[in-house]
């Protein structure tokens, strides 16, 4: 006779008994992805590239491209001068990441705080391939369009402009080469500010940002 309530009965038993002897799962500590090197990056993005694994090959070119701008990064802020005495740097955090993304569209800023003793502020901005630099370009081939409250300041072949943006508050922007350096601050005469940014100072950032 068909018993379907013993055969069911029987087929669960079973799935009982198999689920039994299945060992549980063991405890397994998966370790942390290593960041690869630019070589091993390119590599594996040239192989990607072959095998027309086209997201495979922008995905490793996205992380070499996220090194390049923590090195350019790197290699800009080495090149800010150390902080007088009484004085504190800091640099500003990033998203290397996003700053990699961005920087074909913006080019890439590095950013520094100097802050004195008795309140005082000065902050650099290093902008590499920045399309600020036409249009500054443009400011220095037309002397009128800077304004009666604007100075220019020679920095052997690098022009900068001088303004004036209220009480005890100076912007200082200078075009070197293909990049700007931007320097403003807060209660300091302009004296003190050119100071600062001296000869050398520019001179070394812009080596470093032309790297």
């Amino acid at each position: 006779m068909f018993r379907p309530n013993a055969l069911l009965a029987a087929a669960a038993t079973t799935l009982v008994l198999a689920a039994a002897t299945v060992a549980p799962a063991a405890q397994e500590r998966v370790r942390k992805k290593e960041a690869k090197d630019f070589p091993s990056l390119i590599t594996t993005a040239t192989q990607a590239w072959d095998a027309k694994s086209f997201g495979a090959c922008h995905d490793a070119l996205a992380s070499a491209m996220t090194l390049v701008a923590k090195e350019r990064r790197a290699t800009i802020l080495a090149a800010f001068p150390p902080a007088q005495e009484g004085w504190t740097l800091k640099p500003k955090k990033v998203d290397e990441a996003a700053a990699a993304m961005f920087s074909g569209i913006a080019g890439t800023t590095v950013e520094v705080d100097y802050n004195g003793p008795s309140n005082e502020r000065v902050g650099f901005q290093a902008m590499v391939d920045s399309p600020m630099v036409q249009m500054m370009s443009m400011m220095f081939a037309n002397p009128k369009v800077l304004g009666d409250d604007a100075e220019l300041i020679m920095y052997g072949d690098h022009k900068a402009v001088l303004k004036k943006n209220g009480k005890d508050r100076y912007e200082l922007s200078i075009v070197v080469g293909d990049d700007v350096i931007q320097v403003n601050s807060r209660g300091m005469s302009d004296d003190a500010l050119l100071g600062m940014v001296s000869q050398k100072v520019v001179d070394d950032l812009a080596a470093a940002m032309a790297r």
